[in-house]
């Protein structure tokens, strides 16, 4: 969180409003993501911090899929109907924190 914390308060300090939170791709050779101790386990843990730390400072964008996150599609027929939903569900839960 410290090495987040530093990039928000640097880029607020040049004056840079405007931020993309993403939770992020895995480390070049893993291939799935793996919270690191003390981190961020999805984009939404990253938007609520900021909101908490920074208020309204900053304009905050983030992803979403129209066939659902990667990770619930399963096979050439993509989601299932519960799996689009409950991804739609945690779009929402990221938006409605913008």
């Amino acid at each position: 969180m410290e090495k987040i914390d530093h990039a928000l308060n640097t880029i607020k300090a040049n004056g840079i409003q405007n931020v993309l939170a993403l939770k992020g791709d895995p480390p070049h050779g893993q291939d799935k993501f793996v919270q690191v101790a003390g981190g961020f386990a999805c984009a939404l843990d990253l938007v609520q911090h900021i909101r908490a730390k920074y208020g309204d400072y900053f304009g905050i964008t983030v992803a979403g899929y129209p066939k659902a996150h990667p990770d619930m599609i399963q096979g050439d027929e993509g989601a299932t109907l519960e799996a689009y939903n409950s991804d739609l569900a945690y779009l929402k839960r990221k938006v409605g924190n913008l």
